[in-house]
């Protein structure tokens, strides 16, 4: 039976995930917010096992039956809410040691997944942190962990009340936004064709706005390919570097540390 996760493999068996058949859902179940979140609460497991124990995440671990599940077996594609990337878990060490960073200000985390960074920002002070994803699941899930953290999620309608966590699924790369004084990139640079191309791009039109945009990456080819340039390296600046825990680094093959990157006005 192919697992769910095989560590050198991941990111490819996440993704085929999509072309597989769903189980025998009803179209509504699974688009039912209530149902999605009962379904999440039962198929994984409340941890603290990961680089920052302070947040309590709801994740697929090694004790949930989907870890050796067939593809087919899991009713959501892309299920990359499910687990805590090395990237991320970098960036929110980083937000955690580091509560200034997000203290009273507005902070928009990208590809938020299970919404560990955007929590994280919302417990150290952020007047608002947006949660950004464009999967709906992921929407759900982030809910789940912030309210096992102690932090109000807001889906819109709904008003977002300051400190909150603001859950937005629409699709908000390439846009600028005076109110953002802090975007989050945490793993983002998994795919290497145009979208890491197009990350790349807005960050720097951010940043020359004057916001600070952060990068969380394990060290991935694709991260390291395209900040190669002269110009570009000079315009990152190394502010942390973690090792990784042990069950990431197994959940992670090649990947031991991971480091927090800020991007510079200055050239």
């Amino acid at each position: 039976m192919a697992s769910l996760i095989r560590s050198a493999r991941l990111l490819r068996r996440l993704h085929s995930l999509a072309s597989h058949p769903v189980s025998p859902l009803t179209s509504a179940a699974r688009t039912t917010a209530e149902n999605v979140a009962k379904w999440i609460e039962e198929n994984t497991e409340v941890s603290r096992d990961h680089l920052t124990p302070e947040l309590r995440l709801r994740l697929v671990t090694q004790n949930c039956w989907l870890w050796r599940a067939r593809a087919e077996d899991c009713p959501y594609p892309d299920p990359f809410w499910a687990f805590y990337w090395p990237g991320g878990q970098v960036l929110t060490r980083f937000l955690l040691d580091n509560p200034d960073v997000s203290r009273g200000k507005t902070v928009l985390d990208v590809g938020s997944g299970c919404g560990a960074s955007a929590i994280a920002a919302s417990m150290s002070g952020a007047t608002y942190a947006i949660a950004n994803d464009t999967d709906p699941i992921a929407a759900t899930a982030v809910a789940l962990n912030a309210r096992l953290n102690g932090v109000c999620a807001a889906t819109p309608p709904s008003p977002a009340p300051p400190g909150s966590c603001e859950i937005c699924t629409a699709s908000l790369v390439g846009r600028l936004d005076a109110r953002w004084d802090v975007v989050l990139l945490g793993d983002m640079f998994y795919d290497d064709g145009d979208f890491g191309r197009a990350i790349l791009d807005w960050a720097d039109d951010l940043t020359t706005r004057g916001t600070a945009v952060l990068v969380g990456d394990p060290g991935r080819a694709t991260f390291r390919e395209r900040t190669a340039t002269t110009t570009l390296r000079r315009r990152l600046l190394k502010v942390a570097e973690y090792d990784l825990p042990r069950r990431c680094r197994e959940e992670n093959s090649g990947f031991t540390t991971g480091a927090v990157w800020q991007f510079s006005r200055v050239v």
